[in-house]
């Protein structure tokens, strides 16, 4: 940790044990079962309802220009929808199931990752997949984000998260962020770039790294349920989440979580806001992926 703290600056930030708890102890009842919910006939189905296992989607990603989603499947395929849910582009990506994707910010060019850890770089602006770099990490992978500028990534593993430095022709290993305990299921960066934000498992909480800042802290993002999908408002500050249970949530340090709305009751696996919040994509435990109106309704709020 200390390496990277030397080369990249950023500070860990992590929260008391028993201030978390009771902080959870304190919000938990606070969540209003009655929170709107979603009108289904607004969703968009990414491929058919009856598939088998290995077609079920794991991963999804929202390209920064908007204008495009990926998802991965339990097979290893990669597929390209435009951002209206029409298939633009399929490919056998990975042997093992493609768990985490990323675009980057030309949106042309997409990091996939599987089970294993296994990153490969793709470039896409030839209308074919055309593999750029590859490189083995250490599994089991999860979630995955792309820095602003497109020259990090962040893998989230159990209890880590994997920084990558991206070239035009290569991924190299940058360093780790330690979470211990738990699985990130969700990982995103700060539009400057400055702040890397992950969940943590069960408890409803994401760890914060900031760059030049000390001190400790963690954003309570959903009173009950790992946060499946991360984004920052426009503040920097505040984190918007997606939680298993479908509920859309609003948290800032030293509070507790605001859920704003929330999904269509199947369970989620992942989730990935398009860049303005408008829309969702969405993997659900069912093995579907689906294009969804945020119910909150973009980032202006």
């Amino acid at each position: 940790m200390l390496n990277y703290l030397t080369r990249n600056g950023y500070v860990v930030l992590t929260a008391a044990v028993l201030a978390a708890v009771v902080h959870r102890a304190s919000i938990r009842s606070e969540r209003p079962r009655g929170a709107s919910g979603f009108d289904s006939s607004a969703e968009v189905v990414l491929g058919s309802l009856n598939v088998s296992v290995d077609e079920h989607v794991l991963g999804v990603a929202f390209a920064p220009d908007g204008r495009a989603v990926a998802t991965g499947t339990r097979a290893g395929q990669v597929t390209v929808w435009t951002a209206t849910g029409d298939r633009r582009l399929a490919w056998h990506a990975h042997p093992k199931p493609v768990c985490a994707l990323c675009f980057l910010i030309d949106s042309q060019s997409l990091v996939s990752v599987d089970r294993e850890g296994a990153l490969r770089m793709w470039s896409l602006s030839t209308g074919e997949a055309v593999l750029r770099a590859e490189a083995q990490g250490r599994g089991p992978a999860i979630s995955a984000a792309a820095a602003p500028d497109g020259k990090t990534v962040a893998v989230g593993c159990v209890g880590r998260v994997a920084l990558w430095d991206v070239s035009s022709s290569a991924l190299t290993p940058v360093d780790e962020l330690s979470a211990p305990g738990f699985p990130i299921n969700a990982v995103t960066f700060s539009a400057d770039g400055s702040t890397i934000a992950a969940s943590n498992g069960g408890n409803g909480d994401a760890v914060v790294w900031r760059r030049g800042s000390a001190g400790d802290e963690r954003i309570p993002v959903s009173p009950e349920f790992h946060a499946r999908g991360l984004r920052f408002a426009a503040d920097g500050t505040t984190l918007e989440a997606v939680d298993t249970d479908g509920y859309v949530t609003r948290g800032q340090a030293g509070g507790p979580p605001q859920v704003l709305g929330r999904l269509s009751g199947r369970a989620i696996r992942q989730a990935a806001h398009a860049p303005g919040g408008e829309k969702l994509v969405v993997a659900y435990m069912d093995g579907t992926a689906r294009l969804v109106t945020d119910p909150v309704g973009g980032a202006e709020r």
